[in-house]
């Protein structure tokens, strides 16, 4: 398993490729394997991001171009996934060009609630090759960007109650 999260009483730990989630109850430290939603027939390859609302393991699956769903695991005992939305940034393709980013939908990257349904995080670089944060609120369709200084290809950004963090890879 590659990535682990916790959300209230649990904690999930995920590994995106094969789909599957393995969750303990911190309380009963019981264990229950999950597999993700089942993808929608003929999308291809599926692109799964697991992260932490806080209250709940979410996935955020690519289901098209600069597309994505949104699903919740809210009830981690049962397995139970619930689907809670969709969203595409499509009609800003020509602002991510215009501020000089990568504009391939592939380097668009979900890296964490802010606020959960409504504030997304998500992790790009521009043409300079420096790291760049997007928040994009769900609700008015619109994002901002945050330029951090620097790029360097092993860090890690996650949110963290509702800030950011920048953890460096051994140098």
């Amino acid at each position: 398993m590659h990535h682990f999260m916790i959300s209230e009483g649990f904690m999930h730990w995920t590994h995106p490729p094969t789909n599957q989630v393995l969750t303990v109850n911190l309380e009963t430290e019981t264990f229950i394997e999950t597999p993700g939603p089942i993808p929608v027939a003929g999308t291809g390859n599926v692109n799964n991001i697991y992260l932490s609302t806080g209250r709940y393991l979410s996935l955020l699956r690519r289901s098209g171009d600069y597309s994505w769903e949104i699903w919740e695991i809210s009830r981690p005992e049962r397995g139970e996934w619930r689907k809670k939305a969709d969203f595409s940034l499509e009609a800003h393709k020509g602002r991510f060009k215009q501020l000089g980013l990568r504009h391939d939908d592939k380097f668009l990257i979900p890296v964490g609630w802010v606020k959960y349904p409504e504030l997304l995080a998500l992790k790009s670089d521009d043409e300079k090759h420096r790291a760049v944060i997007f928040l994009y609120n769900l609700v008015t369709q619109e994002f901002d960007k945050i330029e951090l200084p620097f790029y360097f290809p092993m860090c890690n950004i996650m949110v963290h109650k509702s800030s950011l963090e920048w953890l460096d890879a051994a140098v």
